[in-house]
């Protein structure tokens, strides 16, 4: 068997608390397209999460997600326009609060193989935001092109401006 890792498969798998340093890193690395986060508010997250799952070829973390219900607890701005206005219940949309593909992973399909894991919840919809200030030109071409379409665009500060997206899948 070759151990070379370009022959490798992307695997999706659960998240896990022994993965919590490396995702942090990679996570922290993505600011300000995702916000760095202190273990603490990431852990609360991830224990509110319907999904959190990571990619790897072999040992290498590619990229993560984190998606929480309309039911969540979670206190996020933007969680909270999609729920204010799309309803509550578990069963009413999946928000997917980060995504992170490493660079050295973008074009892969890791993105679309991260996405796909939401999708088998069967959720009426997904939503999500990107960053429009500053700019995150790539993650909205990539959500484009799987099938998003932009709802709105919110000023949350005076620094930031994000793409509010929605992905039906019936």
């Amino acid at each position: 068997m070759s151990t070379d890792s370009t022959k490798t498969a992307v695997e999706i798998a659960a998240l896990r608390a022994a993965d919590i340093p490396e995702v942090l890193a990679l996570n922290d690395a993505a600011d300000p397209h995702v916000p760095a986060t202190p273990e603490e508010r990431f852990r609360r997250l991830l224990a509110l999460a319907r999904l959190a799952v990571t990619a790897r070829r072999g040992d290498e973390l590619l990229g993560f997600l984190i998606a929480v219900d309309a039911d969540s607890d979670h206190d996020s701005v933007n969680y909270g326009w999609f729920r204010e206005r799309y309803g509550t219940g578990r069963d009413a949309f999946v928000y997917v609060d980060r995504i992170v593909v490493a660079p050295a992973a973008q074009g892969l399909g890791v993105g679309r193989k991260l996405y796909a894991a939401v999708e088998a919840l069967e959720p009426p919809r997904i939503f999500c935001e990107v960053n429009e200030i500053p700019p995150n030109p790539v993650s909205l071409a990539f959500h484009k092109a799987i099938g998003f379409t932009e709802l709105a665009k919110v000023d949350s500060s005076p620094e930031k401006r994000v793409v509010m997206l929605e992905k039906p899948l019936y």
